[in-house]
C-alpha cells in the first residue's frame, strides 16, 4: 500500500501466494524496487510479470517508472524440462542506471547474447531529454 500527499492509500504491488503455505509467490505480480520511496528525486520503479507454479519467474517483466512510463520489456530464461530459473538474460533489454529517479532518467539500451553477456552496441539514453548520452562497445 502506498498513502499518497492526501493520506489516501493506494495498491501498488502485490500478488498471490501458492496455496500450501510455502510463501511460493505464483501468478501475476507487481514488485518494487528496492530503492523505491516517495521525496522528489525517488526511484519509483515497479517490475511487473509472472510467476509460474513453480515459484520462477517467466517470460517478460516490464519495468515501469510512476506506474505511467513503460521503459522496459524484458525477459528471463527458463529451463522448464529442469524446472528451475536461469538468472541469465538474452536479447534486447532496456536497463535503469544506478542512480536512476525522478531528476536523473538513464537507461542503457542493448543486448545480451545466448550467454547472457552484453553483446555489440549499448546506447546511454537520458530519458528527460530522449537524447543519447553515449555508447559503449561490448565483445566476446
Amino acid at each position: 500500500m502506498y498513502c499518497n500527499d492526501e493520506k489516501e492509500y493506494k495498491l501498488i504491488g502485490g500478488g498471490s501466494y501458492d496455496q500450501e503455505g510455502n510463501q511460493k509467490k505464483i501468478g501475476k505480480w507487481v514488485e518494487l524496487d528496492e530503492g523505491f520511496n516517495d521525496d522528489f528525486a525517488s526511484k519509483q520503479v515497479t517490475y511487473n510479470g509472472e510467476y509460474n507454479l513453480n515459484g520462477m519467474k517467466v517470460e517478460r517483466w516490464d519495468t515501469l517508472f510512476n506506474k505511467k512510463q513503460r521503459i522496459n520489456i524484458n525477459k528471463l530464461v527458463v529451463d522448464n524440462m529442469m524446472k528451475k530459473e536461469i538468472k541469465k538474460k538474452i536479447g534486447k533489454w532496456v536497463e535503469l542506471d544506478k542512480k536512476f529517479g525522478e531528476i536523473y532518467k538513464i537507461t542503457l539500451n542493448g543486448e545480451y547474447n545466448m550467454k547472457g553477456q552484453k553483446q555489440g552496441k549499448w546506447v546511454i539514453i537520458y530519458m528527460n531529454k530522449n537524447e543519447i548520452k553515449g555508447e559503449r562497445n561490448y565483445h566476446y
